[in-house]
């Protein structure tokens, strides 16, 4: 094994890059017990920190990052604590099973209060916009990989005619005059007493789950010219939202569009994830979007089906019994 300075950016930048893996060690490094064993992997085209370090009796090697994110041998130590600190507390990848972003991300979710609609569309996002980030080992990502990944999703980027912006993200206005105001529903509507809607739209996002209260506050903000949008993934057979679905007599103004995702093949990796982790009531909820009675079926419909017959009843006349 080769020593060389690792101490200093200019002097690491002379190592060449050579076919195969080279591990260059420092030998002035030693007396600092944070850092010793600590190697700088130089290959064909990367150079990696590498941790060597006896760890319940085996010797493990542990990914430390990148040369020129981590810029010195003394920046590869900071990484190096905080990288021995979760091993000891059984917070390392190796113990949680978490080795990307979305291991995190799914670990975060499944212990998460949030409906299942809202889980799915966290990772339909994932899927769409940042697929090949989050499938990368967590070792291997640098601030640098984030900042470009996200960088076409800033404000700026999107060049959309935002005109003010506040940290809470609950209200937009445009230079054209326009809003995008958010308002908590909650569970009578009252926090959106005072907002109209005179041309342009008013939205209930995850309709089916809203109270009834909350309609009967805010539906009137919407005046003639404006345009009133109900979203939702199908609920129980109860409330406005399967009122305004179903009852085509009294609502007969009402467009009703069905997006399915068993339809659209962008989302065919998720609908496979989901049919696996879901029982079928939930998925015929999510995906088939079926609206459900309030309580949960215990036999099939399917089964239930089954169990009907089109044959004509048999006659047999009339049947004596006796004994002879």
């Amino acid at each position: 094994m080769p020593n060389h300075n690792l101490t200093t950016r200019p002097a690491i930048a002379k190592i060449k890059h050579a076919p195969g893996t080279i591990m260059y060690s420092d030998p002035s490094v030693k007396p600092d017990p944070d850092a010793r064993g600590i190697r700088l992997a130089v290959g064909a085209t990367k150079k990696t920190w590498v941790l060597s370090k006896r760890i319940d009796g085996k010797v493990r090697s542990v990914t430390l990052g990148a040369w020129p994110d981590l810029p010195t041998v003394f920046a590869a130590r900071d990484v190096a604590k905080e990288k021995m600190a979760a091993i000891t507390t059984r917070t390392d990848d190796r113990s949680t099973g978490i080795h990307t972003l979305r291991d995190a991300m799914d670990s975060h979710i499944e212990q998460s209060d949030a409906s299942e609609l809202t889980k799915t569309y966290y990772r339909e996002q994932i899927d769409r916009h940042l697929a090949k980030l989050f499938d990368r080992p967590i070792d291997e990502l640098t601030l640098p990989d984030l900042e470009r990944a996200l960088a076409p999703y800033t404000w700026e980027k999107m060049a959309l005619p935002i005109e003010t912006k506040r940290h809470t993200m609950t209200e937009m206005h445009l230079k054209n005059g326009s809003s995008v105001v958010c308002v908590p529903a909650g569970q009578d509507g009252e926090q959106a007493r005072g907002y109209g809607v005179k041309n342009g739209l008013l939205l209930f996002d995850e309709a089916a789950f809203i109270p009834d209260a909350v309609y009967g506050s805010t539906l009137s903000i919407a005046e003639d010219n404006a345009k009133t949008i109900l979203i939702t993934t199908p609920g129980g057979k109860s409330g406005k939202a399967y009122e305004m679905w179903s009852d085509r007599e009294m609502y007969p103004e009402v467009e009703r569009i069905r997006a399915c995702s068993l339809d659209l093949p962008r989302m065919a990796k998720l609908v496979e994830r989901q049919r696996k982790v879901l029982s079928k009531f939930e998925f015929d909820v999510e995906h088939g979007l079926n609206w459900m009675g309030r309580g949960q079926q215990f036999f099939d419909s399917a089964a239930i089906a089954a169990a009907f017959t089109n044959t004509p009843q048999l006659k047999l006349g009339d049947l004596y019994a006796g004994l002879g």
